[in-house]
């Protein structure tokens, strides 16, 4: 036990030096921060408790592990919100947290005579009312992350109509480590039980696992953190809907879709929408704009002098296609004729996806197999054989 305490307490120390050594350091940093300090202080305070239990590090090691999901939770919020600022709303994160150091601080100071031999007793078999805490906060942690999830698939949905490029945004590591969170708590929810009920003899065997578990997962968690590539580093625009204050409403056809529902407030009428849309596709077969790899709607939209939004609208309403999808369609059309092009055979296919916008060799596959079922190398093969 004492060497997981050990190395965890060395990994998170290593990674609470390259943060703090990031320049231009975001909220999100100092919430990943705040993680690793929480582990490291849980880790602490169990090596602290095999020098002798006491009321205060008994205390420190049962409260400091409620914080950690909390510090998750807002950092993983503040990662898919893009104000980089805490919401009043997420309030009831801290619930828990809050509610078991109250209950514990009344219950060593007025409500139980605790000496050292008492307290270890309630360490390995703690009374009713701490079985409470411990097992539906463990039930409250899967339940807040499967909320975080849902709200983290919308997120990765709504980029799309932002962003040319998503790979960098989706946050799959944050899903990821909310799985693995999930996976964690559920493994220490039935060990517990397991061992309250006789079918496991040994406790430590369940906090080794649990706590090299949770190395390995801060590990992960720190790692993607830290080299993190997120909306901040992008000037993001809100991706909440925007909130267009107006009296009128575009009319609905029998064919509208349910995603052109989040557009029915807006001022824009049919005839205003297809001169915006013909605008656009002038402006992007002039200036060839798709080529920009890291292009963004809000880019387009202050060169076409329109909002955001309406241009958001304007592509959905007309294309059935968020942001995304539309400028890869440009760049694989783009691609497609450069393959099979004579002049530019002594390119690697690389090459001309970059050329054409595309910012990686596995999202170039990915995209253009998407379109034409075919991979690139397929795509041009078979035509040049005609």
């Amino acid at each position: 036990m004492n060497t997981i305490n050990i190395i965890g307490i060395s990994i998170v120390a290593v990674f609470l030096l390259f943060i703090f050594m990031k320049k231009d350091k975001q909220l999100t940093d100092y919430f990943l921060i705040a993680i690793n300090l929480i582990l490291a202080g849980f880790f602490l305070s169990d090596l602290w408790l095999q020098t002798g239990f006491t009321r205060v590090n008994y205390f420190f090691h049962n409260v400091v592990g409620f914080y950690l999901f909390p510090a998750f939770l807002t950092y993983g919020m503040l990662l898919i919100n893009g104000k980089n600022k805490v919401q009043k709303s997420w309030w009831w994160f801290y619930i828990y947290a809050v509610g078991f150091t109250t209950f514990m601080l009344l219950d060593l100071i007025f409500l139980t005579d605790y000496d050292a031999a008492l307290l270890e007793e309630r360490y390995y078999s703690p009374t009713l009312s701490y079985h409470f805490f411990f097992k539906t906060h463990k039930l409250f942690v899967i339940v807040s992350l499967i909320w975080f999830l849902s709200k983290l698939k919308k997120y990765q949905s709504k980029i799309k109509d932002f962003y040319s490029f998503i790979e960098p945004l989706q946050l799959n590591w944050v899903k990821n480590f909310a799985y693995i969170f999930i996976i964690i708590n559920t493994v220490s929810l039935f060990g517990f039980l397991s061992y309250n009920f006789g079918w496991i003899q040994d406790i430590g065997n369940v906090y080794t696992l649990v706590n090299s578990l949770l190395v390995l997962s801060i590990f992960y968690l720190s790692y993607h953190g830290i080299k993190q590539y997120t909306l901040a580093h992008f000037q993001p625009i809100e991706l909440e809907e925007e909130k267009i204050k107006t009296s009128s409403s575009i009319e609905k056809t029998t064919t509208e879709s349910l995603e052109k529902e989040k557009y029915k407030t807006s001022s824009l009428t049919a005839e205003e929408m297809d001169n915006i849309f013909k605008n656009l596709k002038t402006f992007f077969e002039e200036k060839e704009l798709y080529k920009e790899p890291q292009l963004k709607i809000q880019t387009v939209a202050e060169n076409l002098k329109i909002s955001s939004h309406h241009l958001s609208q304007t592509i959905n309403s007309k294309t059935e296609k968020p942001f995304y999808d539309f400028v890869n369609e440009y760049r694989v059309n783009k691609l497609k004729e450069k393959l099979i092009s004579p002049t530019h055979q002594h390119y690697t296919i690389l090459a001309l996806g970059l050329e054409c916008g595309f910012n990686s060799k596995a999202s170039l596959n990915r995209i253009f197999k998407l379109h034409t079922e075919q991979s690139p190398s397929q795509y041009q093969k078979s035509h040049l054989l005609k």
